[in-house]
């Protein structure tokens, strides 16, 4: 008699393949992008630091980009992330609706230290941005948004997933060093 293959394991087999093809797309496909994070600790800013309130007060502030920390972003080094635009999708999974507005989306291996706050400098985003062609030769920057996920299989980090922001090429986090 013929053993019945369960269905998981196909779905397993098909996961694997697709993870596989998209770790391939990530890491050879890819060009690396500099990636910059926001300091959470060390001197505060002397030009906008107020600590009454305990927060920066000018997001263009030419000391801390707007962080409240002196330098405001530390050099992380280079990465392979793929970047994509994603139009709104709502998706039904085992654990319930998975729903993405528009936007640009990076991925990443698991380990890829992003957090909210920091920024990419990528050579890539520039086909994924709306009127890019207005400000040619510009390298765009993008700052990862409030949406940092691991993306999860049987419970095992295997892929970051995160919200990025394009920003104008006049924004202050152009003058960071890069």
């Amino acid at each position: 008699m013929a053993r019945k293959r369960h269905a998981r394991h196909a779905d397993y087999g098909r996961f694997v393949r697709q993870f596989q093809e998209d770790t391939e797309w990530i890491l050879d496909g890819q060009p690396l992008s500099h990636l910059y994070k926001q300091k959470k600790a060390g001197d505060r800013c002397s030009l906008c630091w107020d600590a009454n309130s305990r927060m920066p007060t000018d997001p263009d502030c030419p000391e801390c980009y707007g962080t409240g920390f002196y330098g405001g972003y530390d050099y992380a080094g280079l990465y392979h992330v793929g970047i994509v635009r994603r139009e709104k999708v709502t998706t039904f999974e085992e654990e319930g609706y998975v729903a993405f507005e528009s936007g640009i989306v990076g991925f990443a291996v698991h380990t890829f230290p992003v957090e909210t706050g920091d920024f990419l400098i990528a050579p890539n985003a520039t086909q994924y941005i709306e009127n890019a062609s207005l400000y040619e030769g510009v390298v765009w920057r993008l700052e990862v948004g409030d949406r940092v996920e691991d993306v999860r299989f049987h419970g095992e980090p295997v892929r970051k997933s995160f919200d990025l922001d394009p920003k104008d090429p006049a924004h202050v986090i152009y003058r960071v060093s890069g």
